[in-house]
């Protein structure tokens, strides 16, 4: 049944509310007409025209709202939307040629139901024409028929509304810098990786791989070498970074990945041998998947086919932690990496970096450069339990001291007495007191 969120804004809520209606339907038109049953709501909720809008309504809002819950993902990187939005798009763009009374695989709610709909009943509950209370007087009430021809047009303007609403709020958030962004994408290369083993060899299209995303990697290079400590590496000979031969690191990033594929033993699954053909899932409009890609891989022992999908936070993760990886890809592709992973992020760490911020705030005194510095602080440390090193080496600095590091030792900050009590005088002596009712204990 509905919940209390019902009536909040949030495109994700309502969606969960309108399945939660399909899902209960009979349930709740049978508590209706069973407790609070009224001639004008009849046509509200049981009318014709009131379901068809309903399975419309989710078919159409299930993708957008896959999309909206995606891009929330802590480990979701920033440029993926430039990449789902356009798929969202075209699916939205295709559900204007649908006929609602003969709906496609595109719109499998309405599919399953429209039969039994056009029949006058629904979940097993006989519907009632379709009526819209236009308005109302103090003796009359004003009605007009909605007929499917009128549920057609309004699912269109609907469909319209939502990619127009969508693409204003695209071109309005989404900055230049996460286009750009998309020439790291790994799922683009990965997929740009797909073929079959030849004579031992991969066979793949390696002119798309080469000219993908090069004209983005060049920009966001000079972008990287604006950067003061950048810079300053660069003129020291750490790191070798020239926007003019950005198309070198960025086929060294393709290479690498196509290794760490096609001839690494990481993308082995229990022993089967090394990859002998990978090819992308073409999925079709019913499962609406447009936030996910899989792949179909085959390996050399063995004929079974693994359906899998790319878990792209366990890669950024290795960058970090795998040797193997990091070595492959170079300190340049890691040091471009993680700038890009840096540029933005889900609102979710925003909140959380803003609510640590509340904590250290203390009532007046504080400067916004100290809040600042003691939060960003307290982000970049790990937690107590977590350091215990860290912990060991603080503490006797702040109770001892430091002359030469200036610091000056602190009381504990513990307030007690010396008498000998266990917790207090107080609990002491609840604890130690006889029982007022004996019998009962």
């Amino acid at each position: 049944m509905t919940r209390g969120n019902c009536a909040t804004r949030f495109w994700s809520s309502q969606y969960m509310e309108f399945n939660t209606i399909i899902k209960s339907y009979k349930a709740y038109t049978t508590a209706f007409r069973s407790y609070g049953y009224s001639e004008m709501k009849e046509y509200d909720i049981l009318g014709t025209d009131f379901v068809l809008d309903l399975c419309c309504i989710c078919d159409s809002m299930k993708s957008v709202v896959d999309l909206m819950i995606a891009v929330q993902g802590l480990g979701c990187p920033c440029w993926k939307i430039c990449i789902w939005w356009p798929r969202v798009k075209a699916f939205l763009e295709s559900l204007l040629e649908e006929v609602i009374i003969d709906p496609s695989e595109s719109m499998p709610i309405l599919k399953n139901h429209v039969d039994e709909i056009m029949k006058g009943s629904f979940k097993g509950q006989k519907l009632v024409q379709g009526w819209k209370l236009v308005s109302q007087d103090e003796t009359n009430c004003y009605w007009e028929a909605r007929d499917i021809e009128d549920c057609q047009s309004n699912f269109e303007v609907f469909v319209k509304d939502t990619v127009e609403s969508m693409s204003r709020r695209y071109d309005i958030c989404v900055p230049i810098m996460c286009e750009m962004l998309t020439c790291l994408d790994l799922e683009s290369i990965i997929t740009l990786l797909c073929g079959k083993r030849r004579d031992g060899k991969p066979c793949i299209n390696e002119g798309d791989l080469e000219e993908y995303g090069t004209e983005g990697f060049k920009a966001f290079i000079s972008h990287i070498c604006s950067i003061t400590h950048v810079k300053l590496a660069i003129e020291d000979g750490a790191i070798d970074l020239d926007p003019q031969l950005s198309h070198i690191v960025h086929r060294k990033l393709k290479q690498a990945l196509k290794d760490i594929l096609w001839q690494g033993r990481e993308t082995m699954i229990n022993d089967s041998g090394n990859l002998s053909s990978m090819e992308k899932v073409l999925e079709d409009h019913s499962s609406q998947s447009f936030v996910t890609t899989r792949f179909h891989m085959r390996f050399t022992k063995g004929e079974k086919i693994y359906t899998v999908q790319l878990n792209e936070p366990a890669v950024y993760l290795s960058l970090y932690t795998d040797e193997c990886v990091y070595s492959k890809l170079g300190k340049e592709i890691c040091l471009v990496i993680d700038i890009a992973l840096a540029k933005g992020g889900p609102e979710a760490i925003v909140e959380s970096f803003y609510s640590l911020m509340k904590c250290h705030k203390k009532a007046g005194g504080q400067n916004n450069e100290n809040l600042s510095l003691r939060t960003k602080l307290d982000w970049s440390l790990p937690g107590p339990l977590q350091a215990d090193r860290m912990v060991k080496e603080v503490a006797p600095l702040y109770l001892d001291g430091n002359k030469k590091k200036g610091l000056k030792p602190h009381w504990l900050p513990v307030i007690g007495d010396k008498c000998n009590y266990k917790t207090s005088k107080v609990i002491d002596r609840i604890e130690n007191a006889d029982t007022k009712l004996p019998y009962v204990l």
